[in-house]
């Protein structure tokens, strides 16, 4: 069942932290104005060197596993690339309905187009990809059919408009981001949650 977990705001100026949450089927109604940045603090290079060898939990996983976790890592980075032009166009057109529906569940991708048609009616757009400072795996099943990713974020690059005006925001501070992904039988993998808010709504700090 999808579970949405980003929490609405009056108005865009008051927003502090872009997030989603999707599971197989069902849905919560998308929240009417989007938000772009974590929270406050300065925030990190994201070519600072990682405070530990963000490479070392390779070693618990077979070599299936780590296939498709990189299998998955990639199909990830893939709907971020080409799904940022589509936001930042902040148009619900039918190719950025086909595009949702290639990457998530067909709940999934009525909710992501549902939240497209509520940023163009608001006049909004998200421009820009984070930087991710490193990313690990949280759970591989053993078949490799599922995977959880967590990466540590700098939300710098991302520049948030409504109505043509840059919304300002305090600068970021990295932030946790968690992203499952599963391979049903008979398709490619499809992102099951994304999130990078805490339950009562909060962003969450990592070390890069």
């Amino acid at each position: 069942m999808i579970q949405h977990v980003r929490r609405a705001t009056a108005t865009i100026a008051a927003a502090a932290a872009l997030t989603m949450a999707l599971a197989g089927c069902g849905g919560d109604e998308p929240d009417p104005i989007p938000s772009t940045s974590p929270s406050t603090s300065a925030s990190a290079s994201p070519s600072a060197s990682p405070s530990v060898d963000q490479t070392a939990w390779r070693s618990k996983y077979n070599a299936n596993q780590l296939k498709a976790y990189d299998t998955a890592l990639q199909r990830f980075e893939d709907y971020e690339s080409r799904s940022e032009p589509i936001w930042a166009k902040g148009e619900a057109t039918p190719q950025a309905e086909r595009l949702f529906r290639d990457y998530f569940s067909s709940s999934g991708a009525l909710l992501q187009f549902t939240r497209l048609k509520t940023y163009q009616k608001v006049e909004v757009t998200i421009d820009g990809i984070p930087d991710v400072y490193w990313s690990r795996a949280k759970a591989i099943t053993k078949p490799g059919t599922s995977v959880t990713i967590e990466q540590c974020l700098d939300y710098t690059p991302v520049t948030t408009t409504q109505r043509g005006k840059v919304v300002k925001r305090p600068a970021p501070k990295p932030q946790l981001r968690t992203i499952h992904l599963s391979r049903p039988a008979g398709y490619d993998w499809l992102i099951y949650e994304l999130v990078d808010l805490d339950k009562n709504g909060k962003g969450r700090p990592c070390t890069p």
